[in-house]
């Protein structure tokens, strides 16, 4: 363990700069180039054995830098809408609010979770932790509403 971090401590060393502007580069704001560096090397910890028995670490590293920088823009890729045209435009041009869309018989709980996973968009993994249950419980919890849902729908079809 004393080698593995001897190993981390010399890789920071070397590499830190060399990712950063790496970083900068792609994404052009310094803060973000440095939270993307240090998420870089909090993989890099987690991940100590492929990185120990990668050939080239360096490359490891960038690869890894890269996705992260990827997974950035993906995030902030999505479209904002300034304030003021919102309100601006008539109440009219407004998507209807979630909960009207959801089929009446729903519980109060089970609105909340399809609340949480569809107009939060949160992961399962954040609303196991929220539920205190595990992410494949939830996973099938939130499946089973979304069935429910499907179904009640479909009646009203008939």
């Amino acid at each position: 363990m004393r080698g593995s971090r001897a190993f981390i401590s010399q890789l920071y060393k070397e590499q830190y700069e060399k990712l950063f502007h790496a970083a900068f580069y792609m994404i052009g704001k310094a803060e973000l180039a440095k939270d993307i560096v240090q998420d870089t090397f909090v993989t890099a910890i987690s991940h100590l054995p492929d990185l120990l028995a990668h050939p080239k670490p360096e490359a490891w590293l960038m690869l890894t830098l890269r996705n992260l920088v990827r997974n950035e823009q993906r995030r902030s890729a999505h479209k904002t809408i300034p304030l003021q045209t919102v309100f601006n435009e008539p109440a009219a041009t407004l998507p209807p609010p979630f909960e009207s869309l959801l089929p009446p018989q729903l519980t109060a709980e089970e609105r909340t979770l399809l609340s949480w996973r569809f107009e939060r968009q949160l992961s399962y993994q954040e609303m196991s932790v929220l539920l205190g249950m595990p992410e494949s419980s939830c996973r099938s919890r939130v499946s089973r509403i979304v069935a429910k849902c499907r179904e009640y729908l479909e009646k009203l079809d008939d």
